[in-house]
């Protein structure tokens, strides 16, 4: 069985933005309230600042999966939500692989369609054994793989 899940150095960047974030809105909002400062910057920092932060929170915690791969299945797991989905291998639709050469080096993404037309999207720079899903769905379901 393949387990694919998001990458810990994925997870640490994204948290040291959403801290930095969250921590310059409270800073502007202290600094508005307490000190009684009401400076533009103050302001911009607040409103552009704290719902970007806010929204990265709940985003990066509402979309963390869990995929096991394997006895025929997918299998998606979403502790924050308490919620697991397990998909048999023949209500795959389609799956596709997305590449795109960037500077940096290639981004690759993985894209299954499921019969009741929800997708799962794994890449290969957030997710774990990323290489072992393609190799899987190579073997299982190499018809429904669309270029």
């Amino acid at each position: 069985m393949t387990t694919s899940k998001p990458k810990i150095a994925a997870l640490f960047s994204m948290s040291v933005f959403i801290i930095f974030c969250l921590t310059a809105a409270g800073m502007s909002l202290y600094y508005m309230t307490v000190k009684g400062a009401y400076e533009w910057y103050l302001y911009a920092g607040l409103i552009v600042l704290g719902p970007i932060g806010l929204g990265l929170l709940f985003r990066t915690v509402l979309s963390y999966k869990i995929v096991y791969l394997g006895k025929g299945s997918i299998e998606v797991r979403f502790p924050t939500r308490f919620k697991k989905v397990t998909y048999k291998l023949n209500s795959i639709v389609r799956w596709s692989e997305t590449t795109v050469k960037t500077p940096g080096g290639k981004f690759k993404e993985l894209e299954i369609v499921f019969d009741n037309k929800k997708k799962l999207q794994l890449s290969i720079q957030e997710h774990t054994n990323y290489p072992q899903v393609i190799k899987y769905l190579k073997k299982k379901c190499p018809k429904k793989f669309i270029q």
